[in-house]
């Protein structure tokens, strides 16, 4: 009886034990979590920077009232008929600007017929008759087609049978002055985002005389 009873008392104390170490076991292995705290994310956006404006020698800024006139009453009047349509492409000289640049800025009719379309062989061009694209040439830049250098033509499609001229079609934009100035040849450059447009007197009425995109 004593060595039954004191059998039970030595498989107890092993069953404790074993419970013991199964704790601390189940203890050593158990990951606590890992709490990240984001970084703060800063709300106020840094403000555009100022465009560094940088003067031909000889030259004077434009006034504001000056450069809003011409951001007003010069330009942005009629996209898609005035002188915003001569920023699309750059040039030193008007005379040898792309003028498919003019359509791809929104110049032009899109409403062409089917005749048109089946002699085009293609979708998606604009029209300009050659007395449409004759004016917006004098009107812009005081020049007629006869003036235009032959590479000036290498991007548009001449149809004889309408005496039109056709190219692919964009859509016109507003353009943004950032600062001008008046250079000492009379001329006057107006800066904007990507570029620069310098006009040049003609019978009282300022034109485009060169485009330089950055």
């Amino acid at each position: 009886m004593k060595k039954t009873v004191l059998l039970l008392a030595v498989c107890l104390m092993l069953g404790l034990c074993a419970c013991g170490l199964r704790g601390q076991s189940v203890a050593r292995n158990t990951v606590e979590p890992v709490h990240f705290s984001a970084p703060a994310v800063r709300q106020d956006a840094a403000p555009a920077e100022e465009p560094r404006v940088t003067l031909p020698q000889g030259a004077s800024l434009l006034t504001e009232q000056e450069l809003r006139w011409f951001g007003g009453s010069c330009f942005n009047v009629l996209p898609s008929r005035g002188p915003n349509l001569f920023l699309a492409a750059s040039y030193d000289r008007a005379e040898d600007m792309d003028l498919a640049s003019l359509f791809a800025a929104g110049a032009g009719s899109r409403e062409l017929s089917d005749r048109e379309l089946r002699q085009l062989g293609m979708d998606g061009c604009a029209r300009l008759t050659a007395v449409e694209l004759e004016d917006l040439l004098l009107r812009c830049t005081g020049l007629g087609l006869a003036d235009m250098s032959d590479s000036a033509f290498h991007g548009l499609v001449y149809l004889a049978d309408f005496d039109a001229y056709y190219a692919p079609a964009g859509d016109a934009g507003y353009v943004r002055f950032q600062y001008g100035c008046h250079n000492p040849d009379g001329t006057v450059t107006l800066r904007y985002p990507g570029g620069s447009v310098t006009l040049r007197q003609d019978a009282g009425r300022w034109v485009t005389a060169s485009n330089i995109l950055d």
